[in-house]
């Protein structure tokens, strides 16, 4: 979008346009990242391939000062794979016509360049060296003081300055980028105003202001940026009551895209503003954040269009508003909420559903009061009793419920097509009876829909009361994945894992230390007929890979990661005929590997660090006894 490629449009926008033409070349392998662990893209075959066709019009200027290809005057596309020191480095990297259009800093991360500022002269080189630019990107470059040559780039399109942590203001003739329609300031920490005029920059599409959190205000004229798509922060004064600056959400009804609103409200009177905030009813997304009001605007039932909603860290409200007229709602989200006890304060006895029939997402963390769905009272007037009630609140289409931190919830909400459950650092016992109270409506009303069948991933995290997996898990007969993190007090896996052992395809468990998975006996290896991929980390008190691993046949990768006691791995890893790579991580007692490694012929690859340094020189390349 930013290098003209993509056409101009009024609905669907240029960014609907562009996010379609991404998806069509996703769907076409385009993309064909290699990935190593913890998500990092390792390197895109694509954009090797791009590059080389690509010739001169595209040069990757390198810390030794060498480019992959000659600059001359047809190089349009200039990315730095090192920190700019010199002014040495930008004059080679400028075209001699001066006709670059894009200028890219890799994302260097924090620890790189911790503590180090990047030079004045040569960040005022940076902006004056490159007028013709559409694209200048100097993610975390060190940056103090942005030069006010900045407002001579008229072509520049796309702006990044994230992470620049020394930033505290920028400069006004920002405004004069008339054509900017991104302008990325996330993760400025030390930023306390944005620009005056912001209005003239009338082209603005995205403005990411997430983390800038100095960041006292916005500034006014915000109500003539009717391009505006994106915004992650809306910063108000102290002393607003709503009105004047904040009025614009409500005059944006011309504006190209229905607009998500992110609202940080801090220091501010709370129910006063917030109601002042009333924003075009086509609204589709709302994330309120730092709102201490105990009561929701009036306005708040009218964004029928609405499809996301996040309440994050509040600390008074107790009921959220009715939800039944957010009939496109798919992704709820309420976090630190923590006087919260119900979700609505809806007290009739014969509400028994909650018509929410497009919620796909619900995501519930740290509401430590939370009981259930909603709130009624009994005939005497005192307060009901909410667990058979609140069991039979059914959503069609979720597929995922993710609650953290809810230890007192009973709550579980019914769904034939719920996919993925998540329970963390809740108290079990109360859950439990949550799931076997919807089990029970389950088969009372002869619907095994409703009895967990497509689960397919289970994860649970940190909870201190569960010993087993109980009986019931026979209902999640589709599991193919299951994470066990954080259980200190879990010690088998009986009975409830054979019911689904069969279908497992990956199994992760971590720091579950009096998990007894040594006696084959007790623990069903020979019984994991589909696993691919196994996970075993933090285990202080593994020594030695589990025997019965051996009869897993069917292991692709296996994951060994900072079990600190572990001292070897056994020569039986020979029959993991199917194991494709090996990843030990944090093992400084592992001193060798066995000779049977040597026969696993499905190996591709072996991830040996962070381990004894006699282990990494045994199976150094080429010179390694291992």
């Amino acid at each position: 979008m930013a290098l003209g490629f993509i056409s101009k449009s009024s609905y669907p926008t240029q960014v609907d346009v562009g996010y379609g033409y991404y998806m069509e070349l996703l769907r076409g392998s385009f993309f064909q990242e290699e990935w190593e662990e913890y998500n990092f893209v390792k390197r895109c075959k694509m954009h090797d391939l791009a590059t080389q066709v690509g010739g001169t019009t595209y040069a990757l200027l390198k810390a030794n000062k060498e480019c992959n290809g000659d600059i001359d005057g047809s190089t349009r596309h200039v990315s730095f794979d090192c920190h700019l020191d010199s002014l040495q480095q930008i004059r080679i990297a400028r075209s001699p016509a001066s006709k670059i259009r894009t200028v890219i800093l890799p994302r260097q991360s924090s620890k790189i360049t911790q503590g180090r500022s990047c030079d004045q002269s040569v960040c005022d080189e940076v902006f004056s060296s490159h007028k013709s630019a559409r694209v200048l990107d100097l993610y975390n470059f060190g940056i103090k003081v942005v030069p006010r040559c900045v407002g001579k780039l008229k072509h520049l399109r796309l702006l990044t300055l994230g992470c620049n942590e020394d930033i505290k203001a920028l400069p006004d003739c920002i405004t004069m980028l008339y054509n900017l329609q991104t302008f990325i300031l996330y993760g400025c920490k030390n930023l306390q105003t944005l620009p005056r005029n912001m209005e003239r920059l009338v082209n603005l599409v995205n403005l990411d202001t997430e983390d800038c959190k100095s960041l006292t205000h916005m500034p006014q004229g915000f109500n003539k940026l009717t391009k505006l798509q994106f915004l992650t922060h809306f910063v108000l004064k102290s002393t607003y009551s709503g009105g004047d600056q904040i009025g614009w959400y409500s005059e944006v009804e011309n504006a190209e895209y229905d607009k998500n609103l992110p609202l940080y409200l801090k220091n501010v009177d709370y129910e006063e503003t917030l109601e002042g905030l009333q924003p075009h009813q086509n609204l589709r997304g709302l994330s309120l954040e730092y709102y201490e009001g105990v009561r929701f605007s009036s306005w708040l039932p009218s964004l029928a269009n609405l499809e996301y909603l996040e309440i994050l860290n509040n600390r008074s409200c107790q009921y959220l508003p009715p939800f039944n007229q957010f009939l496109s709602l798919k992704l709820l989200k309420i976090v630190k909420v923590v006087g919260l006890e119900y979700i609505s304060e809806n007290s009739s006895s014969s509400c028994t559903t909650i018509p929410l029939p497009s919620l796909e997402a619900i995501y519930f963390e740290s509401l430590p009061n939370l009981k259930g769905w909603y709130w009624r009272e009994d005939e005497e007037g005192g307060q009901a009793d909410h667990s058979s009630s609140t069991s039979t609140i059914s959503f069609p289409r979720l597929s995922e419920f993710i609650v953290y931190g809810c230890p007192r919830l009973t709550f579980l909400p019914l769904s034939p097509h719920l996919k993925s459950l998540t329970v963390g650092k809740n108290n079990w016992k109360p859950f439990q009876q949550a799931i076997m109270a919807n089990i029970g409506i389950s088969s009372l009303s002869s619907s095994s829909s409703l009895s967990f069948s497509n689960l397919t991933d289970l994860g649970l995290y940190e909870i201190e009361d569960l010993q087993c997996l109980p009986e019931w898990f026979q209902n999640l007969t589709s599991i193919q994945v299951l994470v066990l993190a954080r259980c200190h007090n879990l010690k088998c896996l009986f009975p409830g894992i054979q019911h689904f052992v069969s279908s497992l395809q990956e199994l992760r468990i971590c720091a579950c230390n009096e998990l007894e998975m040594y006696d084959s006996d007790d623990f069903p290896w020979n019984a994991f007929e589909n696993l691919r991929v196994l996970l075993l980390k933090e285990l202080s008190e593994m020594v030695n890979l589990p025997e019965g691993l051996k009869h897993v046949k069917s292991l692709q990768y296996l994951k060994v990661h900072y079990c600190e006691n572990l001292i070897g791995i056994p020569d039986w890893i020979r029959s993991l005929k199917s194991l494709n790579e090996l990843s030990i991580d944090g093992c400084p007692n592992l001193t060798s590997l066995p000779e049977g490694i040597s026969q696993l012929t499905s190996l591709q690859e072996l991830k040996i660090t962070y381990c004894s340094e006699i282990l990494l020189r045994k199976c150094r390349r080429g010179k390694g006894e291992d």
